[in-house]
């Protein structure tokens, strides 16, 4: 027996691979198939709790009419977010209080053009649900979700300067939670260059294309060894002279 080296499959890059995305010009794009939610889980290699994480992460929705599943782009969930943001501000919603079902609803003031769901899903992506039916708004989450998003709809295929990216990240968050901005805690989703000076999002494609070549490279490598022992003990023994 030879151990494998851990892959770099997760479940958030499964669910991308599987669903379409829905871009700020209400269009379509990536895979064409469609999938209800238990259809989804069905494909993916993972337990039903990490599929669950990553479906909140990404804020996948699902369409009313026909349950099936779509993922919002990075851009389109920033912008849904600042709409958020704004109205919070304008309805002096303290974001980091537990909220009833006035403040809500007042957090969704002008946004019922949206895809039915989209909101909701953007919200539950960092939002808990406790006692008598009060909302509260998980900081970390939230901040590692505005994080997320920003960079890939900043740098999804050309860096950014961190300085210019951090600075995006904060405009985007609560006052409170400004000062928590660290790139640390996107390390998982984003590559530096330029001596540490630039910062790019790393394509959740990748984590498949990667995990599936070094999963080969060790597969081939584990069987070659296997190989070479299979002959080797079976080679004719010298006779003692």
């Amino acid at each position: 027996m030879e151990t494998l080296p851990i892959t770099n499959f997760t479940a958030a890059a499964h669910i991308r691979r599987l669903l379409p995305i829905l871009t700020t010009t209400g269009q379509l794009t990536g895979t064409r198939d469609t999938s209800t939610k238990p259809q989804l889980l069905e494909n993916i290699p993972f337990s039903d709790a990490e599929c669950e994480i990553a479906y909140r992460e990404l804020s996948v929705f699902v369409q009313p009419t026909t349950d099936h599943c779509i993922i919002p782009s990075a851009q389109l969930k920033i912008q849904t977010w600042l709409s958020i943001l704004e109205n919070a501000r304008a309805n002096a919603v303290d974001l980091a209080s537990e909220l009833d079902h006035d403040a809500m609803l007042s957090l969704k003031d002008g946004l019922e053009d949206l895809q039915p769901g989209l909101c909701d899903a953007v919200l539950h992506a960092f939002t808990t649900v406790g006692s008598g039916d009060l909302t509260s708004i998980d900081s970390n989450r939230l901040l590692r979700w505005v994080g997320l998003n920003r960079l890939e709809a900043d740098a999804l295929k050309t860096p950014v300067s961190i300085a210019t990216f951090k600075a995006s990240w904060k405009d985007a968050l609560p006052e409170k939670l400004r000062g928590k901005v660290e790139v640390s805690l996107l390390s998982d989703r984003h590559q530096l260059s330029a001596g540490g000076k630039s910062i790019a999002f790393i394509d959740y494609a990748l984590d498949l294309a990667v995990g599936a070549n070094g999963a080969g490279a060790a597969e081939g490598k584990s069987t070659a060894g296997t190989k070479r022992k299979w002959h080797d003990k079976f080679k004719p023994a010298k006779k003692a002279t």
